[in-house]
């Protein structure tokens, strides 16, 4: 943390005299006077007639169910931070439906939560995703096509501007979330490591998903685990 005057000096970047840019860091307050400053969505991967990874009889769209729920109830008796679930039971929202959920819900920070399988080798550990660059650059044109302008960007109504508008301005929101998202799973991926004593060998990935393309929203999918790994499973 440094003050206002601080970070301009270190960045270099100029400020208009009177002008106050209120800078963030990937977990931050939103404002003091509210009882919850963080809202976390929580999104449990797949469910309804899409069960996921089936291992051992088990779905993976149940297991991400329970570990969203308890994971819910982990981070709400933690101060400052609100949490709310994409589903809360067997039901199966569309990609383009958690998309919007999180962007009406004014989220924070996202979290997709999904477990992996092989079906050749054995591997094992928790890996996590974030949306890759070259990825995020071929999206923004075509999320500005294909989604409820009004709920791409967090306060922000794209409805009715021009396309190119539209496009430059995901692509401008986006370039400050990637850093964010990459330190939000960095973060993550250690704390994990220091609780749980390992991850993945190579924990952190890139891809194109698509729960991972809101363009404001810190967004990362988490594999849990290879439910075709015994240990993992248990």
């Amino acid at each position: 943390p440094v003050t206002e005057r601080e970070f301009v000096k270190a960045s270099g970047v100029p400020m208009a005299s009177g002008v106050k840019q209120p800078y963030k860091d990937v977990l931050f307050v939103k404002d003091q006077d509210k009882v919850a400053q963080i809202l976390i969505v929580i999104d449990p991967g797949h469910g309804g007639a899409d069960p996921g990874a089936v291992a051992g009889g088990v779905r993976e769209a149940d297991l991400m169910l329970l570990m969203a729920l308890k994971l819910k109830d982990a981070l709400l008796r933690t101060q400052g931070i609100d949490v709310v679930l994409t589903r809360a039971d067997d039901t199966y929202p569309s990609l383009a439906e958690r998309l919007r959920f999180t962007n009406r819900n004014k989220a924070d920070v996202f979290i997709s939560l999904h477990a992996d399988a092989v079906t050749k080798g054995v591997a094992r550990g928790t890996t996590i995703y974030t949306l890759s660059e070259q990825a995020s650059d071929q999206t923004s044109a075509q999320l500005a096509q294909e989604h409820d302008r009004a709920e791409l960007l967090v306060g922000l109504d794209l409805s009715g501007a021009e396309d190119s508008i539209a496009d430059v301005l995901i692509d401008l929101a986006r370039q400050d979330n990637i850093p964010r998202s990459e330190a939000l799973a960095q973060t993550t991926i250690q704390e994990l490591f220091e609780v749980i004593g390992s991850v993945n060998t190579k924990p952190l990935r890139h891809a194109n998903f698509s729960v991972l393309k809101s363009p404001d929203v810190p967004s990362i999918l988490i594999e849990v685990g290879f439910m075709s790994t015994k240990s993992d499973l248990e």
